[in-house]
């Protein structure tokens, strides 16, 4: 279980997966979360205080695994930096994140040539302007890479959070095989003048009232 509060606006718990499907409001502090994942698991104490400073709350807390995350505002000091932001870094991990202004194109390919392993792929709207066909190949190719690797992709794409979900039927229309993997869905909501991030059921399209959930984080 992950706990995150990033400047007392967006705080929670949540799982994380091999596939891990972020989605939620607008300015809710999403592409944040990302880059204090990614600084963190690099061990990069200058970023995330950069980070913290750019918060009106200046304040970033984040427990992972083997990595515990400490920043509280002031600027980067390298003789004392235990005192603004710390990190304790066990993993070995190697964190690579896909910027959402990164041409579809050099995005694809980036993602094809992927061979690492054990890693951590964070990737924001790596659907955006894509066909649905290639928007169908992309949610393959994730599921291959989340077979080794633990990704996270942050979407405001209903369409492809539901191809990320119903894999075997888009597996079918391209005659591949592929081996199931555990899935997280991920969101923000309001809570007031703040946001909260939790796990809801990925497998609720099955529920009636699915589409009605999830619009209901965009509200």
């Amino acid at each position: 279980m992950i706990y995150v509060n990033i400047g007392n606006f967006l705080e929670g718990e949540f799982e994380l997966k091999n596939l891990n499907i972020l989605a939620g409001y607008q300015e809710s502090g999403k592409t944040l979360l990302l880059n204090v994942i990614h600084y963190a698991v690099k061990g990069d104490e200058k970023a995330l205080v950069k980070i913290t400073d750019g918060l009106k709350e200046k304040i970033v807390l984040l427990k992972i695994n083997d990595i515990d995350v400490e920043c509280r505002g002031g600027k980067y000091n390298v003789d004392t930096p235990e005192t603004l932001c710390y990190v304790k870094k066990i993993t070995n991990a190697r964190s690579l994140i896909i910027p959402h202004d990164m041409n579809k194109y050099a995005k694809l390919k980036a993602l094809e040539n992927f061979r690492d392993e054990n890693a951590l792929l964070l990737l924001e709207d790596p659907d955006g302007a894509l066909h649905p066909k290639s928007m169908k190949k992309l949610a393959l190719l994730l599921y291959k890479i989340a077979r080794d690797n633990i990704v996270i992709v942050e979407t405001h794409s209903l369409t492809f959070i539901d191809m990320l979900r119903n894999i075997d039927k888009i597996a079918r229309e391209f005659n591949e095989e592929i081996e199931p993997i555990e899935i997280s869905l991920i969101v923000t909501r309001k809570a007031g003048k703040r946001f909260k991030i939790e796990n809801i059921d990925p497998l609720s399209s099955y529920i009636e009232s699915y589409t009605d959930e999830i619009l209901t984080i965009y509200e």
